[in-house]
């Protein structure tokens, strides 16, 4: 039997810091957290801080990707079954996932959604965790037991990719005891979803999903 190697010394320090970071975004606020008390809740030097990450907006962007990793393998293991039912069980391994870094990602909320901001959702910096959220979504809707054809999955994609993003926001700010209106949204959204499909061999319901999608990517889902 072998042993796990232990992270090395940089890893560890990494994870410190980013850990510290996280905490004090919970405590007082992206805005007003500044990398010296990064680096002072990290237990580190300020240099050694910049040298793994260059600014707070970098921590952040460092937990989408580790948010994105971890959904995607979760992701995989949703068993096959109509899409709609597959959006329901990724929403809430999406949402349960997240509900450790709440605070966090409310603290960041408004900075998230400035185009000029380094942590925006659609911005430059996370395009490499929008390609890995789009990828997660994009094998739930090909292996899906009632996939659409082939020509109309990215598209389909694309939605799902949107409307996941709007039930996280939506969840971000749910007051319900349990996040209980959030889950009635999903549930609302995947009902839709279930109606959608089944216009989807319609030839005009598919150009206008497809015209949306394109509508939508240069905005949403730009390349990089």
């Amino acid at each position: 039997m072998t042993s796990k190697r232990p992270p090395a010394k940089g890893e560890q320090a990494r994870h410190r810091i980013l850990d510290a970071a996280l905490r004090l975004f919970a405590a007082q606020g992206f805005e007003k957290t500044t990398m010296r008390q990064i680096a002072g809740e990290a237990n580190s030097s300020l240099g050694l801080t910049y040298r793994y990450f260059k600014n707070k907006e970098d921590l952040v962007i460092a937990l989408y990707a580790l948010l994105a990793a971890d959904y995607a393998r979760l992701a995989q293991g949703i068993p096959p079954a109509p899409m709609a039912q597959r959006f329901s069980i990724a929403m809430g391994l999406k949402l349960k996932l997240l509900e450790p870094h709440r605070d966090v990602l409310s603290s960041v909320f408004m900075s998230a959604l400035q185009p000029r901001s380094g942590v925006f959702v659609f911005g430059e910096p996370s395009g490499d965790v929008r390609d890995v959220v789009l990828g997660t979504w994009r094998l739930l809707v090909a292996t899906a037991t009632d996939a659409p054809d082939a020509a109309l999955q990215d598209d389909v994609v694309m939605g799902l990719f949107m409307v996941q993003l709007a039930i996280i926001f939506y969840w971000l700010h749910d007051p319900s005891p349990d996040h209980s209106l959030t889950t009635q949204l999903t549930a609302l959204a995947a009902g839709a979803l279930e109606m959608a499909l089944s216009l989807g061999t319609m030839p005009q319901f598919q150009q206008q999903v497809h015209t949306l999608a394109a509508l939508m990517r240069p905005v949403f889902a730009p390349k990089t």
